[in-house]
């Protein structure tokens, strides 16, 4: 950004303009005044009825009905078999039973990463100062899920997935086989499959059969539970659209360009695909 300004190609007012226009937030918070906030009240605002109703709305709002072949929404009090949600809350909306093939529905929720990929996390992470003073092997799980899951290293900071594990490092993002090999084997007991994926990256590669297998899929971003059964079930609409789109392989991804948006070769799901229950 220095040469061009210096080769003229980008003047300096432009640059200012930038800067007020990124700056003007800072100033509008009151952050250059008071940057300081009260730790108990941002709890108690935090806490709000208000503040969790808003919350509990916003994260309704995040769930995307990415495939539905009119399973959806589930009357309540059906029989439901469950993988990856608590079985307490669940058994709020339905009689949650034991053996997938005595179900009306099987819902499972599941992360989108790979064990080779974790691995992969996990032995970067000890070469780095943060994780490396973490002797226990539990504790560095955990902090390593932590940065899979919400980006976050044990010192509260962000951290890339890719800086961790180094640039080089030639990541698959494809749904784990072994995990899509169970999946398949509970919709041979001929019972409705409803997927939820919850991404633990920058992507993800859904299975080529996804259509074939389950009746529908839903794409999540760390919501609870309960706003997941709450579009499951009907109790709210949903009305979430892709905020990035999905390749239909890792080849199309590998051809993709790293500075061109939406440019995979017939993606699984597009920018902005998402649906809603027709009332």
């Amino acid at each position: 950004m220095v040469e061009l300004v210096k080769e003229g190609k980008i003047t300096e007012d432009r640059i200012n303009k930038a800067a007020a226009h990124i700056l003007q937030w800072h100033f509008k918070l009151g952050l250059f005044e008071n940057p300081y906030v009260d730790a108990a009240a941002a709890v108690n605002i935090v806490n709000s009825d208000k503040n969790q109703k808003l919350g509990y709305k916003a994260q309704l709002e995040s769930v995307i009905l990415l495939y539905n072949n009119g399973v959806l929404p589930v009357k309540e009090k059906c029989k439901l078999y469950i993988e990856g949600v608590e079985k307490e809350i669940a058994a709020k909306y339905a009689e949650i039973v034991d053996n997938p093939s005595k179900a009306d529905l099987i819902l499972i929720r599941t992360p989108t990463y790979l064990k080779d990929e974790y691995s992969d996390a996990l032995e970067s992470a000890k070469k780095l100062p943060a994780f490396a003073k973490i002797k226990d092997t539990k504790k560095l799980v955990e902090a390593v899920t932590e940065v899979f899951n919400n980006g976050l290293g044990p010192d509260g900071q962000r951290v890339d997935l890719v800086d961790m594990m180094g640039a080089s490092v030639d990541r698959d993002i494809a749904f784990p086989v072994d995990k899509w090999a169970s999946i398949k084997k509970m919709a041979q007991t001929g019972v409705p499959v409803v997927v939820a994926f919850n991404p633990t990256g920058s992507g993800v590669v859904l299975p080529a059969d996804l259509k074939d297998i389950t009746k529908a899929s839903l794409m999540l971003f760390d919501v609870q539970d309960s706003a997941l059964l709450d579009v499951v079930f009907g109790r709210f609409n949903p009305v979430a659209r892709l905020p990035f789109e999905i390749p239909s392989s890792m080849e199309a991804v590998k051809k993709q360009l790293e500075d061109v948006p939406f440019d995979s070769k017939d993606p699984a799901f597009k920018f902005g695909d998402g649906l809603s229950y027709k009332r």
